[in-house]
């Protein structure tokens, strides 16, 4: 009897029930968590792959032409434009703007468009489709022109008839 008692006072270690239960549980458990971080990381590159790439298309040529025709399009129907393809900026910082030239800034807003042609300047607002300003293009530094060459003297037929004679 003495190995009956001793028996019942140890400890049951019945490895298939109890610790099996928790250890699943805890696996389960960071099983969906390592998943959930898992289509997080994979969320978050193709959220940065699309942006970059629409960043990209934003710059691109064929959406600057775009743009630069549709507002060379609206500016047609109020103002006589050259016949040559202007550079458009739009305004991004109007207060620096307004510093550094207030005659010709005077009024400027964010989001108008610069559009800058060989002999004039026009400020115009898309949304509105107002012109804010037009002024001559005035260049700091001279335009560099060819050196001219010395004049010589024409050669006519008495000056080629002399120099044949020599």
């Amino acid at each position: 009897m003495e190995n009956t008692a001793k028996r019942s006072k140890m400890p049951n270690f019945d490895s298939s029930n109890s610790g099996t239960k928790k250890k699943n549980k805890a696996s389960k458990g960071s099983q969906f968590l390592l998943l959930l971080v898992l289509v997080l990381t994979i969320a978050c590159g193709v959220l940065i792959y699309l942006y970059i790439e629409e960043r990209k298309n934003a710059n691109s040529p064929e959406v600057q032409s775009q743009d630069t025709q549709q507002v060379i399009s609206e500016l047609r129907k109020i103002i006589v434009l050259p016949d040559e393809t202007p550079t458009i900026a739009t305004v991004t910082d109007n207060t620096k703007l307004i510093e550094d030239n207030p005659d010709f800034y005077q009024g400027v807003e964010n989001g108008d468009k610069l559009i800058i042609y060989q002999k004039k300047a026009i400020l115009y607002r898309p949304s509105d489709k107002i012109i804010i300003n037009v002024a001559p293009v005035i260049r700091e530094t001279p335009i560099e022109t060819p050196a001219v060459e010395e004049a010589t003297t024409p050669e006519t037929p008495e000056n080629v008839e002399e120099q044949g004679n020599n």
